[in-house]
């Protein structure tokens, strides 16, 4: 299957661009500016061509960084550019079979009853979570740009693999490790997140697409947290070195959600039911391989 990929330059898409092509796939990269209408037009047709073939859309672009500084960019490209992308689907002769929507857990803020489910109420505390919430709003509601495509809503809790921008804790850390450095500088060691695998991610969306579609909201998540001091610990396991921690209260956020991980309840209930299995490994194997591995080739045409 054709699967048009917005965001494929990405950490996440170049993963999925070559977990598809792997898997059979025809992986399509939609290059320019989401919030030019016009150019997201052009786009999809390139990529769709002259033939009327199946095709699926991931849509993974975004401004996915909470502490981006311009707090107008998330709204206008993670709101208004999903709206030129839905609106220009909506306009081609030929539908998609699925349009995969990659929301975050974010938007469940700072949670005290846990699990978070999918019917959890949203609170975001930060505008990356808020422009998520509004996408997701604007993709479902009536009348709006999304209406009559078969869409899907992920919500994905935190993970990480090869390749990640090392503002993020996983690959900052494992920099550290896998190059002996002396000392690391860090905020509140005791946040609880879950660190999912990023191939578990990618063959989540590829189930979707593959045996989709259903129009629906799905955590993607393992309901299984560590603590920074947890990770820490692993890492000192795995590579024999003992970092020094400093900590700096910039690296604290305001608003800092303590605890986050979800019920991953319902997406394996619908995996059951479409007869298919997820493969989630452990932590420290993830780590492990993170301190050895590269940066995988993009497959994306």
């Amino acid at each position: 299957m054709r699967v048009l990929i917005t965001g494929a330059e990405g950490f996440t898409g170049r993963h999925l661009c070559s977990h598809l092509h792997q898997h059979g796939h025809e992986p399509v990269g939609i290059t320019g500016d989401l919030t030019e209408p016009e150019v997201v037009s052009t786009a999809i047709a390139r990529a769709l061509g002259k033939t009327a073939t199946p095709y699926s859309v991931i849509h993974l672009a975004a401004i996915a960084h909470v502490a981006h500084q311009n707090a107008s960019d998330f709204y206008r490209v993670n709101v208004i550019g999903t709206t030129h992308l839905l609106r220009a689907l909506a306009d081609q002769a030929h539908a998609p079979t699925s349009v995969v929507l990659a929301s975050s857990a974010n938007i469940y803020g700072n949670c005290t009853a846990l699990p978070i489910t999918e019917n959890t109420p949203a609170a975001p505390v930060n505008h990356y979570a808020m422009s998520k919430l509004s996408m997701e709003i604007m993709a479902r509601s009536a009348g709006g740009p999304g209406q009559g495509l078969p869409i899907i809503i992920t919500r994905p809790f935190n993970y990480t693999g090869e390749g990640q921008d090392s503002s993020y804790i996983i690959p900052k850390l494992v920099y550290h490790f896998a190059n002996r450095l002396p000392e690391i500088a860090l905020g509140n060691l005791d946040v609880k997140r879950e660190y999912n695998d990023i191939r578990t991610i990618c063959e989540s969306y590829r189930h979707l697409i593959e045996a989709g579609p259903v129009s629906t909201i799905f955590n993607l998540c393992s309901g299984i947290t560590y603590s920074i001091r947890e990770v820490i610990a692993m890492l000192t396991e795995i590579t024999g070195h003992h970092l020094t921690i400093r900590f700096d209260p910039t690296l604290a956020r305001r608003n800092e959600v303590s605890t986050l991980y979800g019920s991953p309840d319902r997406f394996d209930q619908w995996l059951s039911t479409v007869n298919r299995k997820l493969q989630r490994g452990s932590l420290h194997g993830l780590l492990a391989r993170l301190v050895n591995q590269p940066t995988p080739r993009n497959e994306c045409h």
